[in-house]
């Protein structure tokens, strides 16, 4: 079984090191020295990645990786492995799929979207499987407050009921797309909608 989510790494870094500090995400407040910076901390410090406010390690780094020698720098510190000893090591084993992957496709495409629409990746038929598995479970808690029942849908492919609900409103999408709707990025998303046009005004203002 391939390892999606250290793959998916290696092309986030690949886009992180042809950005300039100042490149817009779909994060919003964030540039690409911002998401670096998180991504730094998410993965070698991540008790320091919370605080992000005035004073907080994260501020003070993505305010110094304004300079461009210093944003290379926070960036290859995200490229590094995590100490022998360091607990964060467990994420490079089997238990980073679960909590990378589809953190890394999301960030790739905050990164790759940020300036507007962009063509489409084609991943590997496997790892489109696994972010679509990542998706769903992102989007049974991210869209629990949404009033109307959810599926998410690949065209010609998977299906998943992810809230339960009488007026249902089918997601359609690749299951990049989809992710980015499962965690609240629903308008750089390109899906399409299906439903009552009650239960998709519902789910619009839900997801906006």
């Amino acid at each position: 079984m391939e390892r999606w989510d250290a793959i998916e790494r290696e092309n986030l870094l690949t886009a992180l090191r042809a950005a300039a500090p100042d490149a817009p995400t779909l994060c919003e407040g964030w540039q690409a020295r911002h998401l670096a910076t998180h991504l730094y901390l998410r993965r070698h410090r991540p008790w320091q990645s919370f605080r992000q406010g005035e004073g907080s390690v994260f501020a003070t780094l993505a305010e110094e990786a304004s300079d461009p020698a210093r944003y290379a720098e926070v960036v290859e510190r995200f490229a590094e492995t995590p100490g022998r000893f360091s607990p964060m090591r467990l994420q490079d084993g089997p238990f980073g799929m679960l909590a990378n992957h589809v953190e890394y496709v999301i960030h790739h495409e905050d990164l790759r979207r940020g300036a507007g629409p962009v063509p489409p990746r084609t991943l590997p038929a496997e790892q489109a499987d696994a972010v679509f598995d990542g998706a769903t479970r992102f989007a049974s808690m991210a869209l629990r407050k949404a009033a109307v029942g959810v599926v998410f849908v690949v065209p010609g492919g998977r299906r998943t009921v992810v809230r339960k609900g009488d007026d249902a409103v089918a997601v359609v999408g690749a299951p990049v797309d989809l992710a980015l709707v499962a965690s609240g990025r629903r308008r750089a998303a390109n899906v399409e909608l299906r439903g009552a046009e009650e239960a998709v005004t519902t789910f619009e203002a839900a997801t906006a």
